[in-house]
């Protein structure tokens, strides 16, 4: 309440704030996140990549904890690949669900199509990016911006997000599909099928990288938060 603004990452976030005090809610500014556009981005050595609708990679990228709905989408692949049977889901991460999880793929039978990669250094988890056919960020509560998603985009890879926190917010803009129904493991299974299988993937592909750069690269998120604070009253 004694701040002159709140700077939150999201509208999802900034609804969060105003639940908390109105009144306070009333002085948010929206910036979202930056990231190093520079570094997430496409291999420009390498021709464009396509799916490959016989065995295509998924990849996510998160937190082994419930909230990133790891172990709901680990439940969704029997339903993708009972649709797309040569499919192949790498898990990069750690947490505590990391052993559950493990036990959870064994019992489903999904030890040759899911894989645990573990914590993984940043020069690989750009290059998982670029290799994966589509990127999943599936959510369960309190996304408040979505960076995961942002740096799969900005490697030129599309990324399916539930409808959970700001996950819809950073996809806004390129495509409704991109959206599932719920964080529910049937409706991810659904969303990815479904873009896996949309004729206008080789165009949202192509649309991916300039959806988040330059306007979430760190030039640009700096810029706005230096124009904020010369709007400070009695900031120099």
């Amino acid at each position: 309440r004694r701040a002159h603004t709140v700077v939150t990452l999201s509208a999802f976030v900034r609804s969060e704030v105003a639940t908390l005090d109105r009144r306070t809610g009333d002085r948010v500014v929206q910036i979202p996140g930056g990231l190093d556009t520079e570094w997430f981005r496409p291999d420009g050595d390498a021709p464009a990549r396509r799916v490959d609708r016989l065995a295509p990679v998924l990849f996510t990228a998160r937190r082994l904890v419930e909230r990133t709905g790891v172990d709901a989408l680990v439940d969704a692949m029997p339903s993708v690949l009972s649709r797309v049977p040569g499919a192949r889901l790498h898990i990069a991460g750690s947490g505590p669900l990391g052993e559950i999880l493990a036990q959870r793929i064994t019992d489903l039978g999904l030890g040759s199509r899911v894989e645990l990669l573990g914590r993984i250094p940043e020069e690989e988890l750009r290059e998982r990016y670029r290799k994966a056919d589509l990127a999943i960020t599936p959510t369960t509560a309190l996304e408040g911006f979505g960076l995961s998603t942002a740096e799969a985009l900005a490697c030129g890879t599309v990324a399916v997000v539930t409808p959970i926190g700001a996950n819809p917010e950073v996809v806004d803009g390129l495509s409704p599909a991109l959206v599932a129904r719920s964080a529910a493991p049937t409706d991810i299974a659904d969303a990815i099928v479904r873009v896996l299988e949309d004729p206008d993937l080789d165009a949202l592909r192509d649309r991916a990288r300039e959806h988040v750069h330059p306007r979430w690269a760190w030039p640009a998120v700096v810029e706005r938060h230096l124009d904020l604070y010369r709007r400070v009253p009695g900031l120099r």
